[in-house]
């Protein structure tokens, strides 16, 4: 049965959607994907490999890094993104600390994540050529909290 309310009225019951243009990889360091002013929840989150990802062993995954205590949290156990083509997506497939997946289709986190004032970033062990482009959705929590890509 389909709905009567148009894609855009869809999409918007997920919160303010923010893209970041494609940049490589981070160097076997955590590199920042978006800036976090307050408290947002996070509903969804997907990388899409722009540029062909190096064939060698690099556990990949997503954190937020608390500005205040200068401490980040895993919001996903690693992916392996060992020879990711172009197109492939990037998603976080259940609640933190769960695997996050690669894949030409992939699961959105069904357990929204509450993010604190930082940054969200994309933390490599290894250090690969390849890039992958962002997006994010969120929904305030605090007046005037806002999601920026850096």
């Amino acid at each position: 049965m389909a709905s009567q309310i148009p894609g855009t009225g869809q999409r918007a019951q997920y919160g303010i959607r923010v893209d970041r243009a494609a940049a490589s990889l981070p160097a076997s360091t955590s590199g920042n994907l978006f800036a976090v002013s307050g408290r947002v929840l996070i509903t969804t989150i997907v990388g899409t490999v722009t540029t062909a990802i190096q064939a060698q062993a690099n556990a990949v995954k997503l954190e937020a890094f608390l500005t205040s205590a200068a401490a980040a949290t895993d919001m996903c156990a690693t992916a392996e993104s060992n020879g990711q083509a172009v197109g492939k997506l990037f998603g976080i497939a259940g609640a933190v600390g769960t695997a996050a997946t690669f894949g030409f289709a992939v699961p959105q986190n069904n357990e929204l994540i509450v993010n604190g004032p930082g940054f969200i970033r994309l933390n490599a062990a290894a250090t690969n050529t390849g890039a992958m482009s962002w997006t994010v959705t969120y929904i305030p929590l605090d007046a005037g909290a806002t999601v920026t890509a850096v």
